[in-house]
């Protein structure tokens, strides 16, 4: 058996559905309660156990309600704990308004390790979902031959390389629906290029922002070790005028416009611009190094035909604004240690 796919019938169903028609027409196996079991029980027998022992995966369906009053469905909590004790290679498949409870502990004390195992959110049930989860499986020889036949090998480029390749004006324009971006300081969208973004926002395009804190350990951290270009000041204070640019955009732009703030350290800057025609649509990453300039950092460029890699990073952008913070609740944060350091 190759895959188990472990899911609450109530609110999983057809995402399993979904994803065992997909891997099976790729010629891989896979145990769903549904079609694959002799009787329907309703309880953890022998079959469910023999079917988890034998797969190389678990898929994990976790949609929105799957941890809701977890002790009244006990086949689907007994599959996850088995699969935990027996060290399964366990894949988290997240739907999209899934999030891990605060008190997972509750459900369990194992459970607390699933947030931590790499998940794959699903945004669209579509080609990049499925080699992006092709990709997670290759110890699977089926999985590992897909995987190859159907991505293709990204370079990494210097900043002129990268621009002579994918110009950023050139991305920005035609049909674009929607731009993602996650950085220190978010400057070349919000300062630079701000007359492009603000015309692409007049057109109707949905844009998310993410910048760094400038209050934060991470910021600090950036200050010193990881940004050049200038004095340790200067740069303080860029990183400064870019967070109150987000402030000024949060107040005014269009709603279509949102801002948030991220305060854990950065590894990349994330550029995702989505046009009408997916096939258009582009990732820049720039990967944040030590002692280098902005012309020094490594980056590459994607595009659809990279499945893997795009879903990767559209991934990592979508978990950086789950857990990033509305700019206002910042404010209030820094009004209250203020107040608290004056009282002090």
């Amino acid at each position: 058996m190759d895959v188990f796919i472990s899911y609450r019938r109530d609110v999983g169903s057809l995402l399993a559905h979904q994803i065992r028609e997909m891997l099976t027409a790729d010629g891989i196996t896979v145990f769903w309660d549904k079609a694959e079991l002799s009787r329907h029980t309703g309880f953890f027998d022998d079959e469910i156990v023999q079917a988890l022992d034998s797969a190389a995966y678990v898929l994990l369906i976790l949609t929105a309600g799957s941890f809701d009053d977890l002790r009244s469905h006990p086949v689907f909590l007994n599959e996850i704990n088995h699969a935990i004790a027996a060290r399964k290679r366990i894949i988290p498949i997240c739907g999209a308004r899934f999030q891990f409870p605060e008190n997972l502990a509750d459900c369990g004390e194992d459970l607390v390790q699933l947030p931590r195992l790499q998940s794959l959110f699903v945004q669209q049930f579509d080609d990049a979902f499925h080699f992006a989860l092709l990709g997670m499986m290759t110890e699977l020889p089926r999985a590992a031959e897909l995987y190859r036949k159907h991505t293709v090998q990204t370079v990494l480029m210097s900043k002129s390389e990268a621009e002579r390749a994918f110009p950023l004006e050139d991305r920005l324009c035609g049909d674009v629906i929607a731009v993602d971006s996650v950085s220190f300081s978010g400057q070349t969208l919000l300062s630079v290029q701000r007359r492009m973004t603000e015309q692409l926002i007049r057109n109707g395009c949905n844009f998310r922002f993410v910048i760094c804190d400038p209050d934060c350990p991470a910021a600090e951290e950036a200050f010193r070790y990881r940004l050049e270009g200038g004095t340790e000041r200067q740069r303080r204070r860029m990183l400064r005028c870019s967070y109150e640019d987000m402030l000024e955009w949060a107040e005014s732009a269009p709603a279509q416009f949102k801002g948030r703030v991220f305060r854990l350290s950065m590894l990349c800057s994330i550029l995702i611009v989505r046009h009408k025609d997916p096939a258009k649509d582009t990732i820049r990453v720039v990967y944040y190094g030590y002692g280098e300039t902005e012309y020094g950092l490594r980056r590459v460029n994607l595009t659809r035909a990279d499945a893997a890699n795009f879903a990767y990073y559209e991934q990592q952008f979508a978990w950086i604004w789950a857990h990033a913070v509305p700019p206002e609740d910042t404010e209030t944060e820094s009004s209250s240690r203020q107040t608290d350091s004056i009282r002090r």
